[in-house]
């Protein structure tokens, strides 16, 4: 396959889980609420912990290169460079947030087409199908959208502790 086809087809994947995500995080903030209503008097609330991004990210160095290059012109004390800017690049590179990345690189004249290749689209779409799999697993996500013989069964395993 060729490797630009192969990136954009990678392309199209990454923005439709950013999009997927989105959903399972609304999904996800609907099951905690009626998750906490129910168990209120049972349980301690349960947090929305499982959302948030692990700030230990595994980097490629791709997404690295493509930081060293951005920050060079939008770190604080650069000519131009910007404070908010660049914290906003900081978390960006965290979450690995590709297209926040290309957009700061375009606002700070910045070229990373080089750098923004299969493996920082591979990372990034490994990144988010693991943060869509950790909001499906929790309990609230299973009961809030499973069939009764799930909710009994969560019911009963949160009781018994």
């Amino acid at each position: 396959m060729d490797k630009k086809l192969n990136i954009q087809r990678l392309k199209a994947k990454y923005n439709f889980l950013k999009l997927d995500l989105e959903f399972h995080k609304e999904r996800f903030d609907d099951a905690l609420i009626e998750f906490n209503k129910h168990f209120s008097d049972k349980l301690k609330p349960q947090k929305n912990e499982n959302v948030e991004v692990e700030e230990e990210t595994k980097r490629e160095k791709s997404v690295d290169k493509i930081y060293k290059k951005i920050a060079t012109k939008a770190h604080p004390d650069k000519k131009g460079g910007d404070d908010e800017d660049f914290k906003k690049l900081k978390e960006m590179v965290d979450q690995v947030d590709l297209d926040g990345l290309k957009e700061m690189a375009d606002q700070y004249n910045v070229d990373i087409e080089k750098e923004m290749d299969e493996v920082a689209y591979k990372s990034s779409i490994k990144n988010l199908t693991e943060e869509i799999d950790r909001l499906q697993k929790t309990y609230a996500y299973k009961w809030f959208y499973g069939d009764d013989a799930i909710k009994k069964l969560i019911e009963q395993s949160l009781l018994k502790k």
